[in-house]
């Protein structure tokens, strides 16, 4: 029988964890405000994201369709635990369509970073 006497790391091992319980009757609380600050920042990004592509949209399809993902996006994002399946989805989605637009690009570019930062 195998007895497990804690967590060890060696060598160039690592952990990433925002929330860790380690021993008998050990707890882990996680403070969901936080994360909710954190997709704030996404949140804010998205939205001048929106501004931008709004204001150079209208009679482009494609970047139309853009400012619809962006939108849905930024709805998503809202929720209390966002599906990061859907968000990644809205994200490529919304990256393919502004891919041409550099400064546009970069900042979808933030976001998506940001985003897998927090999974």
């Amino acid at each position: 029988m195998n007895e497990n006497s804690g967590i060890s790391v060696s060598g160039s091992g690592s952990i990433r964890s925002t929330t860790i319980a380690v021993g008998d009757r050990s707890t882990a609380v996680t403070n969901q405000g936080e994360r909710a600050d954190e997709f704030a920042g996404l949140r804010r990004e998205l939205a001048a994201i929106i501004v931008e592509l709004r204001g150079i949209a209208p009679g482009d399809p494609g970047l139309e369709k853009a400012v619809s993902a962006a939108e849905e996006l930024n709805e998503e994002l809202q929720a209390e635990e966002p599906d990061k399946n859907k968000v990644l989805q809205l994200l490529a989605r919304l990256g393919v369509r502004v891919e041409s637009i550099g400064n546009i690009a970069a900042a979808v570019a933030a976001v998506d970073t940001g985003f897998r930062a927090l999974l």
